[in-house]
C-alpha cells in the first residue's frame, strides 16, 4: 500500500497513474498529489480526465491551497484553467485528515 504518491510528470500525470497497473482500482494508493498546468494542453489532457478517472473509484479531488484542500463535489468547466496548481485525489478515509475549504461553487454539477 502507498499512503502518498506524488506525481510530477510535466503534463503526463494521468498517464503515469494509469500505467501503474491500476492501483487506484484496489485502493492501494490512498492519496495522489499531481500537478495541473498549461503542460496538460500539449498532452491533450484536461482536469475533467482526472475527475473521470478517480471519482468512479471512490476518490475525492481537491486543489491544494495555502490554507487547506478545496474539495470539489464534481468537475466543472470553471476548474479548467490550465493555471499552475497542485491537486490531490484521496480516499474518503484519508481526505478527512486534511484541513478543508468549501468550494465557492459547491452546488456545481458534473458536466459530462
Amino acid at each position: 500500500a502507498i499512503d502518498l504518491l506524488k506525481i510530477d510528470a510535466e503534463g503526463h500525470d494521468l498517464l503515469v497513474l494509469s500505467g501503474a497497473h491500476h492501483p487506484p482500482e484496489n485502493h492501494a494508493i490512498r492519496v495522489v498529489q499531481f500537478e495541473y498546468n498549461y503542460r496538460w494542453i500539449g498532452a491533450r489532457r484536461y482536469l475533467k480526465d482526472a475527475f473521470d478517472s478517480v471519482l468512479p473509484l471512490g476518490y475525492g479531488i481537491g486543489k491544494v491551497t495555502p490554507r487547506a484542500i478545496e474539495w470539489y463535489p464534481a468537475w466543472s468547466p470553471e476548474l479548467e484553467t490550465f493555471r499552475e496548481a497542485n491537486f490531490v485525489a484521496a480516499l474518503p478515509s484519508w481526505s478527512t485528515r486534511f484541513p478543508a475549504l468549501q468550494w465557492w461553487n459547491s452546488r456545481a454539477r458534473s458536466h459530462s
